[in-house]
């Protein structure tokens, strides 16, 4: 195979929830030749990846002619210790700011969050103004750049974890009691494999569009108790879910100003809620 023919792809983040699943798919893709940055040794290694040092990404000064950020630290239920904020400000602000900074990479895309919007019941579109409240969503915030070669994809995201369960998928189906489902909570985030899919797409096929911003929406939203009974039915969980109000009612649900682009990006059509769930419950990583 001419190796000059092929794209290269730079993952960085090879250990996190949504980094470990865009490997994985990257990863069988023979269009292209994908190097995994870790921090930590990877806890998971996918045949044909290069896996590489961060800290070389810095020094070294490779050439990519795409870079997809994956790096994130969310902060855990109760825990805003000063150690827990540095990694979020490392994580979320200051390396998607020195990755903007490179000058070997063609094409830079960022994971943002939804959660940069707040917990305003606005209308949350690409260029909404942005209303944090939490330290990990002012992170992610600042984090954003603006930059010719830099594309922002912001959504909420479930996905099965490496090595923890702090995240909801892996959470509950970690759980072994009842739980609460809220019904007053709307999301309408994707699954880590349907954003790993939509990154393929876009680095395969050369899709970047001119907004430097972009949400990422799926058909319709769902309440968080109707997510939960989903992720029950097709990982056959048999958990029992309670149906509750929250303290407070809580819209995550993110739109767009871009639909054109949004139907680019996820390919022949705009997936629902459940059939992400779905795939991903039947997807072998």
């Amino acid at each position: 195979m001419d190796n000059t023919k092929l794209k290269r792809v730079a993952v960085l983040g090879v250990n996190g929830m949504l980094g470990h699943m865009v490997t994985n798919v990257l990863s069988k893709n023979l269009k292209l030749i994908v190097d995994g940055y870790y921090q930590t040794t990877p806890a998971r290694i996918e045949k044909g990846v290069n896996y590489i040092q961060i800290e070389k990404l810095w020094k070294d000064h490779e050439d990519y002619d795409y870079l997809i950020n994956c790096i994130g630290h969310i902060s855990q239920k109760g825990s805003e210790s000063i150690w827990n904020i540095r990694k979020m400000i490392e994580a979320n602000t200051l390396i998607p700011i020195k990755v903007a900074l490179l000058k070997n990479v063609k094409y830079i895309l960022h994971q943002s969050s939804d959660g940069v919007y707040g917990e305003s019941n606005d209308e949350r579109l690409e260029y909404s103004q942005h209303n944090p409240i939490s330290v990990h969503d002012k992170t992610k915030s600042l984090g954003e750049v603006t930059a010719s070669n830099v594309y922002n994809f912001r959504c909420s995201l479930i996905g099965p974890e490496l090595n923890t369960n702090y995240s909801l998928l892996s959470w509950f189906l970690s759980q072994t009691d009842e739980v609460n489902g809220y019904t007053n909570v709307f999301w309408n985030g994707v699954t880590t494999l349907q954003m790993a899919q939509i990154y393929n797409n876009i680095v395969t096929n050369d899709l970047l569009q001119n907004n430097r911003f972009q949400n990422i929406v799926p058909m319709h939203y769902v309440t968080k108790h109707r997510l939960l009974c989903l992720i029950n039915t097709y990982f056959e969980k048999n958990t029992i879910i309670r149906a509750r109000n929250n303290e407070t009612a809580i819209n995550r649900v993110l739109a767009t100003q871009y639909p054109k682009t949004n139907l680019i990006y996820w390919g022949v059509s705009v997936k629902t809620i459940e059939q992400m769930v779905e795939e991903l419950a039947a997807y072998k990583l």
